[in-house]
């Protein structure tokens, strides 16, 4: 569903330039030296301000779910802050889009409101056992 933006695009933009190339409006966000064009904003997704009912997808491979459970996973992490982004993101979603993103949050997405989300994790197996997971919104 579009609007989709990719959080941690990386400095290619690899995603974005292949979903524009198909015609659906994409955007990359990432704090790198990213592509001189317009589709693409340059800062921080933790400081970047998701508007409420906006995106119809929102992509993150690796980034945004990484950072969330090294927080998780330290004493002194602000597990907090990413919990609230994570809500602000979910938030931004329009009703029927989804959010896409890997590792899976399961010590999160347990407490999703089954009335508002509904979460599909699938196993990844490789050398570390991880999940993919989407969450999209229905209410």
């Amino acid at each position: 569903m579009e609007p989709v933006i990719d959080i941690g695009c990386g400095k290619s933009g690899r995603i974005v330039k292949y979903l524009r190339s198909k015609g659906i409006a994409a955007f990359g966000l990432d704090r790198l030296n990213l592509p001189n064009d317009v589709f693409f904003i340059r800062g921080s997704w933790f400081e970047y301000n998701f508007e409420k009912d906006h995106w119809g997808s929102v992509i993150s491979n690796m980034g945004f779910a990484n950072h969330f459970v090294g927080n998780h996973l330290r004493k002194d992490g602000n597990y907090i802050e990413y919990a609230e982004k994570y809500n602000e993101i979910l938030n931004a979603l329009k009703i029927g889009g989804s959010f896409y993103y890997a590792p899976g949050l399961p010590f999160i997405e347990q407490y999703l409101s089954k009335d508002r989300f509904v979460v599909d994790n699938e196993a990844i197996h490789g050398k570390i056992n991880l999940t993919r997971s989407i969450v999209r919104k229905i209410k």
